[in-house]
């Protein structure tokens, strides 16, 4: 043991860094570093303004306005209660973590943490979107202090620290991320405090950089590798101590003993796997394998290494839909088929995919390469790239995003200046570090916009640091600035040019957007705004947006708008001539014209039809398998064998997407309705058929289930709209007659369920559940032989008799809807053409319809 005051005076304590903090800087001469003292001139003034002790809180102060204006604008846009993907996928997890599903099932698919703050906001101020947005806006002004801990700690400077946090509170991209449903928020502030947690050294501060570190991951599963290499950092990197980096005249660095570096280590270690063990555990208990957080590398490694992702952005595939709600379910049905394993675990769904993915990679290494370079360009450039949300579509309705603050584009330029000037700073290394390794992650899976949000605080320290630099450095007319400025202009134009493949994806993602807008305002039931967005799709990239022409002719057709139905639809075909949907399209939409009593007789259409049924019969029965989707039929049978395997929402998925392709099949809405019924969430029911009413051709199918989701919920009156307007549509909708039968006997109104039950069983006489509901009733308010009879009749009923469709004509005839029971008893009379009643309708109702078609049925 060395001993003596002298040389303890000299020698600083060797298992502790100095805790003496940098000097605070003032508006005059002295104080951190001696480039970044303020100087006399303007530049000079601007740097002391930056460091005087109010310039934070005014720095706070303006993000507070900058988030509270966008969220004002956003409470009057679509956008602000509507959530979809991702966001609407957190929301659901957390309302089902509310509900007592706390540990969930099965091994987690998605990053946890945000789903458990949102449970933990609706737990507190109930499932109030609005409670969240300001909780993210805490959250970002949370973010925005901590940078200017970090940038003070690292360059030893107030102002430095200050202007880096008013770089991030001027960030247009985090002020957009405050207003969404989405972990990105959360991600960032937690890694900008393990990062400014680990820079002190101190044990109690690096416990906690390592749980921080640990809940970042849980929120972004991309910061898993920054665990190792703080690791390393601390065996490595920590050998030297440095002082704060504040002082003009370093003494030598002292050396730090290895108990001293594992001990470190081991502090921040135990931070953070003790947080990602409790994940690991809990999968482990919960979904019976090892998995530490989540089971999704192989996917997303595969969506952004496969052959057809040309750009590194999210590529999707055709075997999987672009939603959390159904992904995992359909890679792992495509990695069954691929490896004929029914078996497959979520750990070994990944590692197949894992295995792909580098399959592909190899036997493409050019296009690998061509891809990675992408996406460092996407890393660095101002464009974000969109994913659940498109931040130029929402600043059609927020002007604040439309205000010219900085973004990537600026920011990287300025953050590599202040790296290269302050190289010799060893915590501004530890940024580097921080950054590069990060980076590696999306440069290797796919690059989205939010993914880039977690380094703005680590990249604004340098940035800030660059800055005041620059402006010292021409206050003292040194020849370097010039160097610097033009090394800058390079950098600026990398990051703000946009070559023909980056503008085709800001276009193309554009489109996309407007295509989801249009969808959710149809939700909503706004169908002209939906009309509006859908053109504006259509007009800025109409091959990228397909669906969004066939809703559009789908919406003009059922508005009787036949010459804007008939553009449209020729249009899908000029863009893909060989779909067969297209073809059918125009084949439904001449039927319907010529179904108009001011059409039908109208040679010119009666031609149309002849010749698109004609191109519909030559088309290749494969055409929708080139068109990289499967067809509706297959689609049908998949689900027939999953319902038979038990294995109900694959089944589910695979119907809904076969009415997507077909959406005016009757028969598969009702297949697909009844089984959602059953083996779906209400919420689950209420979003697709709220979704699908806009293009069902027999609505009243879609407005049922949906209130029969919100029956579900308990939202009795909204159940009742939606049954009332069901039977609006169709009279002779006997579900729905039932269904208002069923929420009055929940309300207890027993006489007027009665009167809904008989009145279905008037509109099908061999409606089995209506009788069956009559007698329940019946002996309720005890008609005992009554309810007997009832039950009777009940067990003699078939109610899929093909008699369905003349007591379906009859009852349309009774209630004078001439036109809707045409069709219905020529169905009867083809089914069975001995149905003399049926015939005798078909000749009254044609009778009272003017130009009704007279085609002869057997």
């Amino acid at each position: 043991m060395v001993s003596g005051s002298s040389v303890t005076r000299m020698q600083p304590r060797t298992d502790e860094p100095p805790a003496t903090p940098p000097a605070p800087e003032t508006t005059g001469e002295g104080g951190g570093p001696r480039w970044l003292r303020p100087y006399r001139s303007a530049a000079g003034r601007v740097a002391g303004f930056f460091a005087s002790r109010w310039c934070l809180p005014a720095v706070l102060g303006l993000g507070a306005l900058l988030c509270g204006l966008h969220l004002a604008f956003l409470a009057g846009s679509p956008f602000w209660g509507q959530l979809q993907l991702d966001h609407a996928y957190y929301h659901e997890w957390a309302e089902r973590i509310r509900s007592g599903g706390f540990w969930g099932e099965g091994v987690w698919f998605v990053d946890p943490l945000y789903a458990y703050f949102l449970a933990a906001a609706y737990t507190v101020f109930g499932p109030s979107l609005t409670a969240v947005r300001v909780l993210q806006v805490v959250l970002f002004l949370a973010t925005a202090g901590l940078t200017a801990r970090l940038g003070r700690r690292t360059l030893g400077s107030v102002a430095a620290g200050n202007l880096a946090a008013l770089l991030f509170v001027l960030f247009l991209p985090a002020v957009y991320q405050v207003g969404l449903a989405e972990k990105a928020m959360l991600a960032a502030f937690l890694l900008t405090l393990a990062v400014e947690r680990f820079l002190t050294l101190r044990p109690a501060a690096l416990l906690g950089s390592g749980v921080a570190l640990g809940l970042a991951c849980l929120a972004r599963g991309g910061l898993l590798p920054l665990i190792p290499a703080g690791l390393a950092a601390l065996l490595l990197l920590g050998r030297r101590d440095e002082l704060p980096a504040g002082a003009d005249d370093r003494p030598p660095a002292r050396v730090v003993p290895p108990r001293v570096l594992r001990q470190r280590a081991a502090l921040f270690a135990a931070g953070a796997l003790a947080v990602i063990g409790l994940a690991t555990v809990r999968n482990a208990i919960v979904g019976g394998e090892f998995v530490p957080t989540t089971a999704n590398a192989g996917q997303n490694l595969y969506l952004g290494q496969h052959r057809g992702n040309e750009t590194g952005t999210y590529g999707g595939v055709s075997f999987a839909r672009a939603d959390p709600r159904y992904e995992e379910a359909d890679f792992r049905a495509e990695a069954v088929r691929r490896t004929g394993n029914p078996a497959l675990r979520p750990g070994e769904v990944s590692d197949f995919w894992l295995r792909e993915a580098v399959s592909e990679m190899a036997a493409a290494p050019g296009a690998t390469v061509r891809r990675t370079l992408r996406k460092l360009h996407l890393l660095v450039h101002q464009f974000e790239v969109p994913d659940n949300d498109n931040l130029e579509l929402v600043a059609e309705y927020s002007p604040v995003l439309r205000l010219p603050l900085p973004g990537f584009g600026l920011l990287w330029p300025f953050a590599v200046l202040g790296t290269v000037v302050l190289w010799r700073s060893r915590r501004i290394r530890v940024l580097l570090c921080v950054v590069l390794v990060y980076a590696v992650v999306p440069a290797t899976f796919f690059v989205v916009a939010r993914f880039r949000l977690p380094l703005v605080p680590l990249l604004a320290v340098p940035a800030a640091g660059g800055v005041l630099w620059l402006g010292r450095a021409f206050a003292a007319r040194r020849r370097q600035a010039w160097w610097a400025v033009a090394a800058l202009g390079v950098g600026l134009a990398l990051c703000f040019v946009r070559p023909g493949w980056l503008e085709a994806l800001r276009t193309r993602g554009l489109a996309v957007a407007w295509n989801n807008l249009g969808a959710m305002l149809l939700e909503t039931g706004d169908t002209d705004r939906a009309m509006d967005a859908f053109e504006r799709a259509v007009e800025l990239a109409p091959a990228a947006v397909v669906g969004a022409l066939r809703t559009l002719g789908d919406l003009h057709l059922a508005r009787g708008e036949f010459a804007a139905a008939e553009r449209v639809m020729r249009r899908v075909l000029e863009l893909k001539p060989d779909s067969r949907r297209g073809r059918q399209a125009v084949v439904r939409l001449y039927e319907t014209m010529l179904r108009d009593p001011q059409r039908a007789d109208d040679p010119d259409v009666r031609g149309k039809l002849a010749e698109a049924r004609q191109a519909l019969s030559e088309a290749l029965p494969d055409a929708e398998a080139r068109e990289g989707a499967p067809r509706a039929d297959e689609l049908r049978v998949r689900s027939r064998e999953l319902r038979a395997a038990g294995r109900w929402g694959e089944a589910i998925a695979a119907l809904q997407e076969a009415l997507r392709l077909e959406p005016h099949d009757e028969g598969t809405a009702y297949l697909l309705g009844g089984l959602m019924e059953r083996h779906a969430a209400p919420e689950e029911l209420v979003a697709f058929w709220s979704a699908h009413v806009a293009v069902d051709a027999k609505p009243q199918t879609s407005h049922y289930f949906w209130g029969v989701g919100l029956e579900r919920l308990g939202d009795l009156d909204g159940a009742t709209a939606r049954f009332a307007e069901g039977l609006r549509i169709d009279p002779a909708h006997e579900l729905s007659e039932h269904a208002l039968g069923r929420v009055a006997e929940r309300r207890g109104r027993l006489d007027e369920a009665l009167a809904h039950y008989e009145r279905a069983t008037e509109i099908h006489p061999e409606f089995r559940e209506a009788h069956e509901s009559c007698a329940r009733v019946l002996d309720a308010v005890g008609r005992e032989a009554e309810a007997e009879e009832r039950r009777a009749t009940a067990r003699r009923s078939d109610p899929n008799t093909p008699r369905r469709y003349r007591y379906w004509g009859r009852y349309l005839v009774r209630a004078g809807r001439w036109a809707a029971a045409i069709p219905e008893l020529e169905q009867a009379l083809r089914v069975d053409p001995g149905d003399e009643e049926a015939r005798r309708l078909l000749e009254q109702a044609r009778a009272e319809v003017p130009g009704a078609s007279r085609a002869e049925v057997p």
